[in-house]
C-alpha cells in the first residue's frame, strides 16, 4: 500500500513537472497512537522545477489500524475520532477559519468553503485529527502547509469567521 501510493505521487509529480523536475525528495514521519491502535505516516515531498522561483512542498498521508493493517480513510473518521460526527466540510471550514484568525495565518480571499473532507489527515498521540492543507490550496504560498488540529478548535466559536 505504501509503495503503491509513493509511486502514484511520483508519477503525478512527473506528469506535472515532466523533464523539468530537477530535484525530488520524499521524507516521512510517523505518529503512532498506542491507545487507539492507529499508525499515521506523513509524507513530505520537496520538488524543484527548473526555472521555478520556489520549490513545491507537497504533503500526503496514510493511516492504518496498527492491529489489522487495514487502511483508514476519511469515511472511517466518525468511528475513530473524538469529534467524528463533526467532520463535515462546513465544520472543518469553520475550524480552519478560527485557526487562521487565532494564528495569524490568513486564508486566500477567494477561499470560501471546502467541498469535501480533506484526504490528507493524521492522528496525533491524543487521537486528535489533523488535516493538512498544501500551499496555495486554502492559503497563499507564503503561509506554507497548514496543519489544522481539528479537535483543538472544535469548541472555539468566533462569530467573525462565519
Amino acid at each position: 500500500e505504501i509503495r503503491k501510493n509513493i509511486q502514484l505521487w511520483i508519477d503525478d509529480i512527473n506528469k506535472r513537472g515532466g523533464e523539468d523536475v530537477k530535484a525530488l525528495s520524499i521524507n516521512y514521519e510517523t505518529q503512532c497512537n498506542h491507545n487507539g491502535g492507529i499508525l499515521s505516516i506523513i509524507f513530505r515531498q520537496y520538488v524543484m522545477i527548473d526555472g521555478a522561483a520556489h520549490p513545491w512542498n507537497l504533503v500526503h498521508t496514510l493511516n492504518f489500524n496498527s492491529d489489522s493493517g487495514e487502511r483508514l480513510t476519511v469515511e472511517g473518521l466518525s468511528e475513530i475520532a473524538k469529534h467524528g460526527n463533526d467532520y463535515t466540510p462546513a465544520e472543518i471550514t469553520r475550524r480552519l477559519k478560527v485557526y487562521s484568525k487565532i494564528n495569524n495565518r490568513p486564508l486566500r480571499s477567494d477561499f470560501k468553503q471546502l467541498d469535501t473532507i480533506p484526504e490528507n489527515f493524521y492522528f496525533d498521540d491524543d487521537l486528535h485529527v489533523h488535516f493538512l492543507f498544501e500551499q496555495q490550496t486554502v492559503a497563499h504560498y507564503a503561509v506554507g502547509i497548514i496543519d489544522l488540529d481539528a479537535d483543538a478548535y472544535a469548541g472555539i466559536v468566533d462569530t467573525e469567521t462565519n
